[in-house]
């Protein structure tokens, strides 16, 4: 089953917009959440400052990835797992230099298909600590959008929605939502952390206005070290027909 299906997930991966492809790399092994003042009379979580670590070169996340991968012609399922390491140099496009958020994914089926794939993209961050995609990148170079798309506003608040729409330069398009929906205490390998609860959804189309990606996640975001420290996601590809369940957790940071 896996020699094809490597094959269209490779093929998914490379067209995907890495800020949500970095959501999808924070899924897997179940970790225990401990939530606000659950008995025994704890004192309420004090929220975490909400504004975010300013990105450099050099900064790194390391994640542990597991989860399911399902071919919905088929019904067949396998297990994955792996890691997914990300890190942050800076590139110039067109004159103008960015920092370049490099992700790489290396996971291994239960059948012992080893899947690897390194993807880059473009960010900025403003003056507030807000994170934007400027551009991901395709097998032909980056694929620019039209606008900055805020990938993490900040600074973070509960109850703070954000909505999005990302037009690339290729004629796709990305649209989506999150919102930030309580704080949580999350153990993790890398720590224990005070993290943001995040809900967020989005839908990307092809230039014929075609649905080929559709993806749900639930992260737990401490800005204070840069992102997501756990993250659980479902992502489906209409065009090749298969979902990922994905759990990941983070194990190392700087």
């Amino acid at each position: 089953m896996l020699s094809g299906e490597r094959r269209r997930i490779k093929r998914w991966l490379s067209m995907t917009p890495m800020w949500w492809l970095l959501v999808a790399s924070l899924v897997l092994a179940v970790f225990a959440l401990q939530g606000c003042g659950g008995g025994g009379g704890e004192a309420p979580l004090t929220p975490p400052s909400g504004v975010f670590k300013t990105l450099r070169v050099g900064n790194s996340w390391t994640y542990d990835v597991s989860g399911t991968y399902t071919d919905l012609e088929t019904g067949e399922s396998e297990n994955v797992k792996g890691t997914i390491r990300i890190d942050i140099d800076e590139a110039s496009v067109n004159g103008a230099t960015y920092l370049v958020m490099k992700l790489t994914l290396d996971i291994t089926t239960t059948s012992g298909v080893p899947i690897t794939l390194t993807e880059f993209t473009l960010i900025a961050q403003d003056e507030s600590g807000s994170i934007k995609m400027i551009g991901m990148s395709t097998p032909e170079g980056y694929d620019l959008l039209v606008e900055p798309v805020i990938m993490w506003r900040s600074p973070m608040e509960v109850g703070q929605v954000v909505t999005y729409t990302g037009n690339f330069a290729s004629g796709k398009v990305e649209i989506g939502s999150y919102r930030v929906e309580g704080i949580e205490r999350v153990s993790v390998p890398a720590g224990s952390f005070v993290a943001f609860k995040v809900a967020e959804s989005s839908t990307t189309k092809n230039a014929m206005g075609e649905t080929l990606l559709s993806e749900a996640s639930t992260s737990w975001v401490v800005p204070e070290i840069g992102g997501a420290v756990r993250q659980i996601v479902t992502i489906t590809n209409y065009e090749d027909e298969f979902t990922l369940k994905l759990t990941a957790v983070l194990k190392t940071y700087k």
